[in-house]
């Protein structure tokens, strides 16, 4: 099964690449009509010729796909068990292998029992991975690997699935999905970088954890899936990754590859798939980004490039998909945006373009 999801994840691989997507656009195109010159012609000599080219293509096309594929699969399970061989003989002489041995606490492919006990609100489920912080302070991680996405290093030309823990950064104390913070205020990313989101200033997958550079110690960060905000010590919040739909807050639609301030004074910060909400310290909420249902709350479906004041003497808050929930300082909670199949808990399916409070028997604590 294993050998199966790998074969399959490069040829998906192959087909999502600059090159595999003109073929298959080339494909698309150009199947059909010689199918359809085909069924007009009824000429035998001709017919056989159109069979003779779509063979050719075929064989131009699909089959160097399935070939590089096959090569591709046999090869990294040759270099996985070469790399878990020599990390185990490396480990039992106290050696690190991993490139960036500098970094010292950065780890390789390696598959532990998490002996020690897993600290609480310290788990991540996020897409088909999963990401935890043990009692060691240890961060670990496993399932789906695509693009890096577990950070373990071996998610370059090589997408293994992780059935089991694997090790990937020392002494953690918060952990999103593909972002980290450590115990000296240091950010790591790693993953996916299409649109920037990693913030090293390049658009290259990382697939190691690699330090983010940043003004000052960083104590919260949200990912949105292709960006990142996170506020550093002295409550300057910062932006970086896509930023489509003003996401980031800095008044453009451009992406950006290095943090830039948003906005100062922020205690708190959700950032969903294309829009963010944020708390200041005097319990004000702020939302920003894509708003085609409401979600952010300000009475329009028009999308914000700067942050905009949403409601006052709010905790806690969450930005979802397409819908948002926040909890006021009296216990009271509030939702607003997308109410497709009642989400937003109102007795109603109407999208919401304001908060409207939910109403509960007892006051919301988290």
């Amino acid at each position: 099964m294993d050998v199966l999801n790998a074969f399959f994840s490069y040829v998906i691989g192959l087909a999502l690449s600059p090159i595999g997507g003109f073929l298959l656009a080339f494909l698309a195109l150009i199947l059909p009509l010689i199918l359809w010159v085909g069924q007009q012609i009824n000429n035998p000599s001709i017919k056989k010729t159109i069979i003779i080219y779509t063979v050719f293509i075929f064989i131009l096309f699909i089959f160097p796909i399935t070939i590089i594929a096959t090569i591709n699969t046999i090869r990294y399970y040759n270099e996985t068990e070469y790399l878990l061989n020599q990390n185990g003989n490396n480990q039992e002489n106290g050696e690190n292998i991993h490139p960036n041995n500098d970094i010292g606490n950065v780890h390789p492919p390696n598959h532990p029992t998490i002996n020690e006990t897993v600290l609480s609100n310290t788990i991540r489920a996020g897409g088909q991975r999963s990401f935890v912080i043990a009692g060691d302070n240890n961060l670990y991680a496993w399932g789906d690997n695509w693009s890096g996405t577990l950070g373990d290093g071996t998610g370059e030309h090589r997408p293994l699935n992780l059935y089991q823990p694997v090790r990937i950064l020392d002494n953690v104390i918060f952990v999103s999905d593909g972002r980290a913070i450590t115990e000296d205020g240091t950010l790591w990313a790693w993953g996916d970088n299409r649109h920037g989101q990693i913030g090293d200033g390049t658009t290259h997958t990382r697939y190691y954890p690699v330090p983010i550079r940043m003004a000052n110690q960083v104590i919260a960060v949200s990912d949105g899936i292709w960006s990142t905000l996170a506020i550093t010590s002295d409550g300057q919040l910062w932006g970086w990754g896509r930023n489509d739909y003003g996401q980031l807050g800095d008044g453009t639609t451009i992406d950006r590859l290095h943090p830039i301030p948003i906005m100062s004074d922020v205690i708190a910060v959700s950032a969903s798939y294309l829009y963010t909400m944020a708390i200041t310290s005097d319990g004000q909420l702020w939302g920003w980004g894509r708003n085609a249902y409401g979600q952010l709350g300000d009475g329009t479906i028009h999308d914000r490039h700067f942050p905009v004041p949403i409601m006052e003497d709010i905790i806690a808050v969450s930005a979802g998909g397409s819908r948002t929930m926040a909890i006021s300082r009296y216990g009271t909670l509030w939702a607003w945006g997308s109410n497709a199949g009642g989400g937003v808990g109102d007795g109603s399916s109407v999208n919401r373009l304001e908060p409207v409070r939910v109403a509960l028997e007892y006051n919301v604590i988290s």
